[in-house]
């Protein structure tokens, strides 16, 4: 079967593809993702308590030191889940998300495809 396709078709077609890669190119997908989310977990247990200048005394400089390592906040990184991931460099920052991205194209080719098909009825009732 093969379907002859009007001028209005094209145009719905040619929006659609258009809008499509659009909205593609604004997510820009060409920087890579944020993946994972990193922070500071504090350790407020193995910081030396009392007078800083006492300790420095009592445990040395070397002891101190790690005493004072060991107090400072370590770095944790997680894996964000594939729903919290953000395109590095989009556009617009709504679409940085990958899922509102695929959520905007997918309206993008109903609207279009509707669009299409309402077009289609224009050649059916002419002989």
């Amino acid at each position: 079967m093969v379907m002859s396709v009007n001028s209005n078709q094209r145009i719905a077609l040619l929006t659609t593809v258009a809008l499509s890669i659009l909205i593609i190119l604004l997510h820009f997908p060409f920087d890579g993702y944020v993946t994972q989310h990193r922070y500071i977990v504090p350790s407020f247990t193995a910081c030396p308590k009392g007078d800083l200048k006492e300790k420095l005394r009592e445990l040395g400089a070397e002891e101190f030191n790690k005493a004072l390592a060991e107090c400072q906040g370590k770095f944790v990184i997680s894996d964000l889940p594939p729903s919290e991931w953000q395109s590095k460099g989009a556009a617009i920052y709504w679409l940085a998300s990958p899922i509102h991205t695929l959520l905007a194209v997918i309206s993008i080719i109903t609207f279009g495809s509707v669009w299409f098909f309402a077009m289609r009825s224009l050649l059916l009732g002419r002989p």
